[in-house]
């Protein structure tokens, strides 16, 4: 018993593992995380979609991981209900296009039969995510490499903005030749590497979160974590997207929230109300270098009547409620050949009008069901005495930001897309992938703890790993 626990501390994982498949899943996982957001678009050939280069690398390492099942060297694929929610998904699609194309009379196209396929893309991500395994020095090295990549992105970001020689090129690289690109010319709203500047907001403030919750819970290199949070503060301005901002700061908001529960000191508090207000004026002395940016920011005083916001509500979601109401059980299926000139810009409404209240209930489920297990696992923590920051720091970690980064996602599926959105959803299932992984640790050794002495094996105590928390917690005490 003791020795497992310490190879599921160590490794993510009860049973043994080859160090090859423990670092081919760590490499794999990693280089899909930071190749989602930094590879740019190729087109093969004018018949064929777009495709990105985290494409290429999920079959490579799909492939790799049939290959390590039939050799033996990798565990078994778990089954979990995560896989259910998408089996479902996949045949409300087909229910909504068949209801459309025969009672609606759509006419359908073969790219409508692509998105039954489509439903599992979020399950195929989430299993990489999770099936990895990460070790506790895995999720470390992870939040190296994406450190550096986001500093990348930062960096593209300050040249597009500045109008540097390099510009160009870049544009080239990673513009869409349309309305973004316009938008940087006019306006200086930078793109980097994610083509549209409100796409680069949603993932500069997951981000931000992320190294914030890693600053106040002391994962890795404080200096690291500061400069991240810095870097991201900087660009997510220059995006000129205030849907980002209003995303960050409902993330600093749960973050705080989180802290203050979890860690019952003032000087954590006094620190993060320092850190919201450097951001604060980071944001204020960005925002007035150009003209146009600050003039975005300042609609914010009056939301109601930001242009942006006017649009969706005269106009765009009028007409997605109108496709809604005339069937609302099924929707109107993929119906590409109509939705593919009425835009949206509201997953929940575009979920609803295509696939209706059947579709919207389980599409739901992808965000609902990774939190509930993620907050149970953290509630559990909260009743351990200590809580289990000093044997698993780095999935405590994946669990916070998971929940914190779900709760955003909910958030931004308001005026914008995350599920289905093909520069960040990779990004963000195999986050969650890696977060439920996390939280199923964490149920694992508090399970386990309950059956072992309070004091643990002299030889567990004599380890580097960490000391043993007690299963219960003393009356009036509390953690997160």
């Amino acid at each position: 018993m003791y020795a497992r626990l310490i190879r599921l501390i160590d490794t993510g994982n009860w049973e043994p593992r080859t160090k090859l498949s423990q670092i081919a899943g760590e490499f794999g996982l990693t280089a899909l995380i930071c190749l989602s957001v930094l590879s740019p678009n190729f087109q093969i050939s004018g018949t064929l979609p777009m495709i990105r280069l985290d494409l290429p690398v999920l079959i490579l390492i799909t492939a790799t991981f049939i290959w390590f099942l039939l050799a033996g060297l990798g565990g078994t694929l778990q089954a979990l209900r995560f896989y259910w929610i998408g089996a479902c998904f996949s045949i409300s699609v087909s229910l909504s296009l068949f209801y459309g194309t025969t009672v609606l009379h759509n006419t359908p196209q073969l790219s409508d039969f692509y998105e039954i396929s489509k439903a599992w893309l979020p399950v195929v991500f989430f299993v990489v995510g999770y099936e990895a395994h990460l070790s506790e020095r895995g999720i470390h090295r992870l939040l190296n490499a994406l450190a550096l990549v986001a500093l990348m992105i930062c960096i593209i970001g300050w040249i597009q903005f500045l109008n540097l020689p390099l510009a160009p090129r870049l544009q080239a690289i990673y513009g869409d030749g349309g309305h973004n690109d316009r938008a940087l010319l006019l306006f200086r709203r930078v793109y980097s590497t994610l083509t549209n500047p409100n796409v680069l907001g949603e993932f500069l403030s997951w981000t931000l979160v992320g190294y914030t919750i890693a600053f106040l819970f002391h994962r890795g290199s404080r200096v690291r974590n500061l400069l991240v949070c810095f870097c991201c503060m900087i660009t997510l301005t220059m995006t000129g997207s205030r849907y980002g901002i209003l995303s960050a700061s409902l993330g600093l908001i749960l973050v705080l929230a989180m802290a203050r529960h979890a860690i019952r000191n003032s000087q954590t508090v006094i620190t993060l109300a320092l850190l919201l207000m450097i951001f604060v004026a980071v944001f204020t002395g960005i925002q007035h270098v150009s003209y146009f940016t600050a003039q975005r920011f300042e609609e914010l005083r009056d939301p109601l009547q930001v242009n942006s916001l006017r649009g969706r509500l005269d106009d765009l979601w009028i007409v997605a409620s109108d496709y809604f109401w005339q069937s609302p059980v099924f929707g109107q299926g993929p119906a590409k050949r109509v939705f593919d000139e009425a835009y949206t810009d509201s997953e929940y409404l575009d979920v609803l009008k295509k696939f209706g209240v059947v579709g919207f209930s389980i599409y739901l489920g992808y965000y609902l069901w990774p939190l509930a297990q993620i907050r149970r696992a953290l509630r559990n923590n909260s009743r351990m005495y200590p809580p289990l920051e000093g044997i698993l720091p780095g999935n405590l970690f994946a669990a916070r930001y998971g929940f914190v980064m779900l709760c955003m996602a909910l958030f931004m599926n308001i005026g914008m897309y995350t599920c289905f959105n093909w520069y960040l959803m990779c990004f963000l299932w195999t986050w969650t992938g890696i977060s439920m992984r996390s939280a199923a640790v964490m149920q694992e050794v508090i399970e386990c703890l309950l059956y072992l002495p309070a004091s643990g094996p002299p030889a567990l105590a004599r380890s580097q790993t960490a000391r043993f928390p007690y299963p219960k917690k003393p009356e009036g005490m509390s953690y997160a």
